[in-house]
Order: structure tokens, then C-alpha cells, then sequence
């Protein structure tokens, strides 16, 4: 990664200070936000139990749907919800171009907590399926299409030699080149290898795993290069919500960190079927049970790992023979189809923080740092 800045930007600019009612109501906001950490009582307790009883039923050609058991909360809900309420209220005073955006966060997390206090409701499912909603069938067709165009010889993994706590020495090692000091590097049990939590500021490395060579590449392309650099960028702007991320970031977030597998030859084609497996999940989970959705899928991957893609997909729900679930996991291919469109000058924009697409026309009317990190590969994008 490199640093520049904009060339029309003197050595003397200044973004613009918000007022300091916003400034405080960002940081009790995000104080909050930190403490509950909401979509932690999405990940069931007992996943890796149900996984072995799934794949020993469905071995034997035994049809069973898992039944997920999920931690409570363990913040008290009506100071929470009073909490919010309250900043609601604050915000409702303030006169700032992002107010809009806040509004729609303090509404999410009041729903968030009222549905997840009452997981098994019969409306639940829909509500889970609500938050991101299902692809559509054009979309699904576009999915086929590419897996139809592998071959047996493109899904073959390859050997990963590289283990864990060499794995944690190098992302240290990315960190501390690209000076960002306050970052933590974990190992711990996970259902990823490697996730990013910005809220934290913590890496997390799945325990035990090994990586190979041009995985390490990666991720240190999609995790650092952007997940991070994205949060780091967002960090020098006057606002923390270019940090902490707009409500709608999340598809162009995923889209640009496939975007940067893609255009330095990184994202394989077991990547892709895996991400394709994912979207497929999203779709047929709107009609079918745990057990099927796997089935739709098993014919691309191994048992194992349809088996963690439609846990995925289905985890939040107790009873997963209830159709629905969390249908994040398209946002993936989707975000990739969305930023691939785009052409240089506003890739270079998303780099600002933690903003999506559609953010950029209220952004680019903003007084905003521009002390901005960016990417080797987006330097190098021929555009001609």
C-alpha cells in the first residue's frame, strides 16, 4: 500500500468540524454500539455439535434439520432501549447532513433487539430474512451460469502449508509497515479463518488453521487492503461514521474486497463457487429448510463446507426447518457486480471510509480529510 494525497488539495486543508452535540452524541452512540455488539447472538452455541449430528444423518441419507441454541443477552435490555431512545431524541435537535444515517441505525438496533428478545416468535424468520432480503431469480441464473462454466481441475484446493501463528507474525507484520499501532492480532476458536472486527480493532485467526500461499496474499489484499485500510481511512475524517460504517456499506465493502481478489488474480475459482454457493443458499432458503438448501448446493462443494454455508445462511433461527434466514451472504457476489462497474476515479473515492456506493453523492459535498491510504492495486488499474 501506498500514501498520497489529492493533487487539488492544498498543504493547508482543513475538513470541516462537526458541531460538538454531534460529536458527542457519535461517541455515546458508538460507546454503545461497542458494548452490545448485536450480531454476536446471531452465532449459535452449539454449531460445531449440530454440524457432526448433520453430516452423520445426511452420511446415512437421513434427512434432519439442525436446531441451533443461541447466548443470551448480557446487557440489560431496557437501559439499552432507553439509551436509544435518547439518542434519538438528541439527534432529532441536530442539524447535520448525516443525522439521516443515524436515524436509520437507532431504528435498526431498537428492531434488532426487540426481535432477537422474542427468537421464537413466528414472525421471527421473516424478520431475519427482512434485513437483507433475497436475490432474485436473474440473479440466481447469473450464479449458475458461472458455475457451470468450471471445471473438476478449477475446485481443487490447494495444499495449505503455512500455519496459523506464522500467519498471525505476518498480518502483525502488514500492520506495523502500514503504521496502524492499535490493532490486535488473535488466535482463538472461530468460525472464520480470518475475520475483521473494526468495532474492536481486533483480527481474529481461526485456531489450528493453515493457510497457503496465495491465500495469505489474499487476505491480506481483501482483510488489510480493505476492511482495515477502509476503517483506518475513515478514522481521519472528521466523522466517525466513515469509520464505524454508513448502514448501506456493507455490499460495497465485500464488493471492493473482491474486486481487489479479482483484479490482482487472487480470486480463485474455489472462491468463487464458494461465493456463488453462498448466494444460491440465500435464494433457496426463502422456501426451503436447512436440509434442502444443502442439497442444492452439494452437488458444487464438499459436505463440509455446505454444510457451513447454509449454517450461515440459517443461523439466528432456532428451528432451521423454518424457511428464511440471514441472508447477508449475497452481498458478496452482488457488491463485486456493483464496484466492478465503477471506474477508477470512484474506487478511489470509496476509499474515504466506510461508505457505500450510493453514499458518494453526499460525501463528495463534504469537507473531508484527504490524507487517504491506498491500495497498490487500485494505483495500477489500467483505465485506458
Amino acid at each position: 500500500m501506498t500514501r498520497e494525497r489529492s493533487n487539488n488539495t492544498s498543504s493547508n486543508f482543513q475538513p470541516s468540524i462537526p458541531s460538538s452535540d454531534f460529536l458527542t452524541f457519535e461517541k455515546e452512540y458508538w460507546e454503545i454500539a461497542r458494548d452490545i455488539h448485536l450480531f454476536r447472538y446471531l452465532i449459535p452455541a452449539n454449531l460445531s455439535i449440530e454440524k457432526a449430528v448433520f453430516l452423520d444423518a445426511f452420511s446415512k441419507r437421513q434427512r434432519y434439520n439442525p436446531r441451533f441454541t443461541y447466548a443470551n443477552f448480557d446487557f440489560d435490555i431496557e437501559k439499552v432501549k432507553e439509551k436509544l431512545d435518547t439518542l434519538r431524541y438528541s439527534l432529532s435537535n441536530i442539524d447535520n447532513p448525516l443525522t439521516v444515517y443515524y436515524e436509520s441505525l437507532l431504528g435498526e438496533d431498537a428492531e434488532f433487539i426487540e426481535m432477537m428478545s422474542d427468537r421464537a416468535s413466528e414472525r421471527f424468520p421473516t424478520w431475519l430474512s427482512s434485513l437483507y432480503g433475497y436475490p432474485t431469480k436473474d440473479e440466481l441464473h447469473t450464479c449458475l451460469s458461472i458455475l457451470n462454466q468450471m471445471t473438476p481441475d478449477d475446485l481443487t484446493n490447494e495444499d495449505r502449508e503455512i500455519p496459523v501463528k506464522v500467519m498471525k507474525e505476518d498480518v502483525q507484520q502488514e500492520l506495523n509497515r502500514l503504521n496502524i499501532p492499535d490493532w490486535e492480532v488473535v488466535i482463538e476458536n472461530s468460525s472464520a479463518r480470518l475475520s475483521v472486527n473494526p468495532v474492536v480493532k481486533r483480527i481474529t485467526l481461526k485456531q489450528d488453521a493453515l493457510f497457503h500461499t496465495s491465500e495469505r496474499k489474499r487476505l491480506m489484499l481483501h482483510e488489510i487492503g480493505v476492511h482495515v485500510a477502509r476503517y483506518v481511512n475513515g478514522e481521519r475524517q472528521p466523522y466517525l461514521l466513515f469509520a464505524k460504517g454508513f448502514p448501506e456499506y456493507l455490499m460495497t465493502e465485500e464488493g471492493l474486497a473482491l474486486c481487489a481478489e479479482k483484479r490482482n488474480g487472487l480470486l480463485s475459482q474455489i472462491s468463487m463457487t464458494k461465493y456463488c454457493c453462498r448466494f444460491m443458499a440465500a435464494y433457496f432458503c426463502q422456501k426451503h429448510d436447512f436440509y434442502e438448501c444443502f442439497q442444492k448446493i452439494a452437488p458444487f462443494l464438499d459436505a463440509s463446507d455446505c454444510f457451513d454455508i447454509v449454517a450461515r445462511i440459517k443461523r439466528g433461527l432456532l428451528d432451521t426447518s423454518s424457511p428464511g434466514g440471514f441472508t447477508k451472504d449475497q452481498v458478496y457476489l452482488k457488491g463485486l457486480w456493483e464496484v466492478d462497474k465503477l471506474d477508477l476515479s470512484q474506487m478511489k473515492d470509496l476509499f474515504v471510509g466506510k461508505i457505500g456506493v450510493d453514499d458518494l453523492r453526499i460525501v463528495k459535498n463534504m469537507r473531508l480529510s484527504q490524507d487517504i491510504t491506498y491500495p497498490a492495486w487500485i494505483e495500477n488499474i489500467d483505465v485506458s
